[in-house]
């Protein structure tokens, strides 16, 4: 009788735990949904959110109203999001002075992206709360009106630079505080 009370037991609270691990799951699960964007504010709402994954749905235009520190950028990644273009273009109007930025990003990854614009395209950063490795993944930094400076690191973390796949069409400019960077089957050209 004591081993069927026991096993029961056992029983009971595998079934408690599983549970707790299934909402777990479910509740983890919910945070890593991919959030799809149409429009610059819906971009720059995703980035200012919980979102970790953000796909855009179409080509972009937006306003270098935000700050990189040093100048203004079009948008901040700045948690380590994944901003996937697929496919699309991402331009930034106003971003032409010397310190201005498309991109500025203190770690994360960006893919599948033509960045078009921005005296820099992408520019590494850091602040005091995150910083961890850029991937630039299948990008393409390059376009009639610039960028100047493709990539560019004034102020960062070492916390490493990894491009794959991607092409490069300008300057890259980095302070030794980058860390390592890599370049892996990149097109690196000046026009």
């Amino acid at each position: 009788m004591k081993l069927k009370k026991l096993l029961a037991s056992v029983v009971a609270i595998a079934m408690v735990f599983s549970a707790m691990g299934t909402a777990v799951f479910a509740e983890a699960a919910a945070d890593t949904v991919p959030v799809e964007v149409s429009t610059f504010d819906e971009l720059l709402t995703a980035l200012e959110g919980d979102a970790t994954t953000i796909i855009m749905k179409n080509n972009i235009t937006g306003e270098a109203t935000l700050s990189n520190a040093y100048g203004k950028t079009g948008i901040n990644i700045k948690n380590g999001e994944t901003l996937d273009g697929n496919g699309f273009a991402l331009t930034i109007k106003g971003a032409d002075g010397t310190w201005d930025s498309a991109i500025s990003t203190t770690g994360g990854i960006i893919k599948n992206l033509t960045i078009n614009s921005g005296f820099r395209g992408v520019f590494v950063n850091h602040n005091s709360t995150y910083s961890e490795l850029v991937v630039l993944e299948n990008v393409t930094i390059d376009g009639p009106d610039g960028p100047v400076y493709t990539i560019s690191c004034d102020q960062g973390m070492n916390q490493g630079l990894r491009a794959i796949n991607s092409t490069f069409n300008g300057w890259t400019s980095y302070a030794a505080t980058i860390g390592n960077v890599e370049f892996i089957n990149c097109n690196i050209r000046l026009s």
